[in-house]
């Protein structure tokens, strides 16, 4: 009898390929995700790779052999939020679970609406999406400070802005290259990455000192746009695609 064990990673998106760690996974598997078929793209005795069909919901995963069906698994699968957007970096999520997304545009282009916000909604209920800031020339990284207010970078301008509640903003710092990227240390400093290949902190005005920017790295020029994040015990990690077959990160 086929029994199943893990599924690495525990969440995808449709098309997209899970590992599957188990026992008596023969090569005569066959799987299902949710009740629709999944493509076994390898099969194993212990372990197995599945295709995530397209356009299925969230559900049980289970496995047959010989026609003897394993144990389900849980599998969180990605379902659409909404569309038409032109995200460069990543989301941002508030305390409330409102999303904001970018409408980006190409280098230089106007669009109606700089970000959107939307409202979370229960499973199977269609998302609400709202503007909520304009006039920014490409927004592209997206962070909350520890002020909590969204803090957005515009690659054409080389400029952070803050956002406040009402989808007002203000510049926050400036002269910052092809900023892309952004993300808030522990100490609420923010680093940006430029994408020409500098890596820039600025270190928010406290203890009576003034907020300051400076260099605090630099890599290899992207191509793309940098993409930031910080572990818990508050290491930097920076991604930055280049034209290299092969790409790092730092």
């Amino acid at each position: 009898m086929p029994k199943l064990i893990e599924i690495r990673p525990a969440a995808a998106l449709p098309g997209g390929d899970v590992e599957l760690i188990g026992t008596n996974l023969g090569p005569e598997l066959t799987a299902d995700v949710a009740g629709v078929p999944a493509l076994v793209v390898l099969a194993r005795p212990t372990r197995a790779t599945i295709r995530i069909p397209e356009g299925v919901l969230p559900g049980d995963v289970t496995v047959s052999c010989g026609g003897i069906a394993s144990n389900p698994l849980r599998l969180r699968i990605g379902v659409a939020m909404a569309e038409n957007l032109h995200p460069v970096a990543n989301p941002a999520v508030d305390d409330a679970g409102n999303v904001y997304a970018t409408l980006s545009g190409s280098r230089g282009q106007s669009t109606p609406v700089s970000i959107f916000k939307i409202a979370p909604a229960p499973e199977g209920v269609v998302h609400e999406l709202r503007p909520f800031v304009r006039e920014i020339l490409n927004p592209t990284g997206l962070a909350f400070g520890p002020d909590k207010h969204l803090y957005v970078s515009s690659r054409a301008e080389g400029t952070i802005y803050r956002i406040d509640t009402d989808g007002d903003s203000r510049v926050y710092a400036e002269g910052l290259g092809v900023a892309t990227g952004i993300a808030f240390d522990a100490a609420g400093d923010l680093y940006v990455g430029d994408r020409s290949g500098t890596i820039f902190k600025i270190r928010a005005a406290r203890d009576g000192k003034a907020q300051e920017t400076f260099v605090f790295t630099t890599l290899e020029a992207s191509i793309s746009a940098y993409h930031l994040a910080f572990d818990s015990k508050d290491t930097l990690y920076v991604t930055g695609p280049t034209t290299a077959s092969s790409q790092a990160i730092h």
